[in-house]
């Protein structure tokens, strides 16, 4: 199975809107994450530095997922609690099943740092760093030249 950046992002939206406590999903550069844009609890897709090693490449991500505080901060605990747990539910789809996805979510390498306030004063949550195993192709006879 040959698995593109298109398809990983199709599969991490899919599996995020079919997600009971998810509202939203995004991905694309931090600079356009603008909390007013989304529907909370949320997870935000945000392409890190990677590398191609041999016949694996290596994606990089971190997966954001926040939710927003109200002004009293009363929700702080519960919105501290679920963020895990959503970010723990996204880990354990995608961990060693690439069968079905073509990549593997490399569980040794996934941490997670909370965050309040990062992108908005009333933001919280959970940055997990997260890195996709794909195998690639390196074959030059496979590029599309005229």
């Amino acid at each position: 199975m040959n698995i593109h950046f298109k398809e990983i992002i199709t599969d991490l939206s899919g599996f995020c809107y079919d997600h009971y406590q998810i509202k939203d999903f995004g991905w694309g550069e931090l600079s356009q994450l603008n909390p007013e844009d989304y529907a909370f609890p949320m997870v935000w897709l945000n392409p890190a530095p990677s590398n191609i090693a041999g016949n694996m490449l290596e994606l990089n991500f971190e997966m954001i997922v926040l939710d927003l505080l109200d002004q009293a901060y009363a929700n702080k605990l519960d919105s501290m609690n679920d963020t895990l747990l959503i970010g723990n539910d996204i880990v354990s789809q995608f961990w060693d099943d690439e069968s079905t996805y073509g990549f593997t979510l490399n569980e040794e390498g996934v941490t997670a740092s909370p965050f309040i306030g990062d992108w908005d004063a009333f933001t919280i949550g959970w940055v997990f760093d997260i890195s996709l195993e794909i195998p690639n192709n390196l074959n030059s006879c496979a590029i599309p030249k005229k």
